[in-house]
């Protein structure tokens, strides 16, 4: 007898641009403090309104959305995501060094045109492969390592003009290229993107 809410939402590419562990906390400081990906920003403030809506706290999502917005903008949301860590004994590391990676290997485009999709799964591999994840369950996780997106779907890229950033510790072997290289479909007609929220079932 619980009320469920369910988003369906794009897939074509990756939520925001931040493609393994610590990569993917340092975009969700930046949200917080206001400064994330469009997309990722759109969901979360939409599925934070609607949850607000449900316990009562706004009477409609307009308001529940603009209130959502301003905790971002001033960053009280920030600030409550700091005191949730110090409330646990933790302390957030210095964000200049909260990365440290042997190598950010650039990944070229190689050739010009729209991008149609960056397929996730593609993505993932390559990301695991760095070490980001795990292929068995007994793999070691480098939660410094993935990839950062420097482009996404709909946006126009030229020959040799950067698509991601590679973050490894390691030499990057042709396994992870070959899995970006399937990631990224580039056409020579615009696409259209639009909100990454399809439906939503209530």
């Amino acid at each position: 007898d619980k009320r469920v809410i369910a988003f369906l939402t794009r897939m074509e590419q990756p939520l925001g641009y931040a493609i393994g562990n610590r990569l993917e906390v340092l975009e969700s400081i930046h949200t917080l403090q206001g400064n994330g990906p469009k997309d990722l920003e759109e969901l979360c403030v939409a599925i934070a309104s609607r949850m607000l809506v449900v316990a009562q706290v706004f009477e409609d999502e307009e308001e529940a959305r603009i209130a959502c917005h301003k905790a971002l903008r001033d960053h009280s949301a920030y600030d409550r995501f700091i005191a949730f860590i110090s409330m646990q004994g933790g302390v957030l590391d210095d964000l200049d060094s909260f990365i440290s990676v042997k190598e950010i290997c650039p990944y070229r485009a190689n050739r010009s045109g729209y991008i149609r999709a960056i397929r996730a799964h593609h993505i993932g591999i390559a990301s695991m492969r760095l070490g980001g994840g795990r292929a068995k369950k007994e793999d070691l996780i480098d939660p410094m390592v993935g990839i950062m997106l420097k482009k996404k779907v709909g946006e126009y890229v030229s020959v040799n003009e950067t698509l991601c950033d590679i973050y490894a510790n390691h030499p990057i072997e042709k396994s992870i290229t070959d899995e970006l290289e399937m990631a990224f479909e580039i056409g020579d007609k615009p696409v259209e993107y639009d909100s990454i929220i399809l439906e939503v079932i209530d």
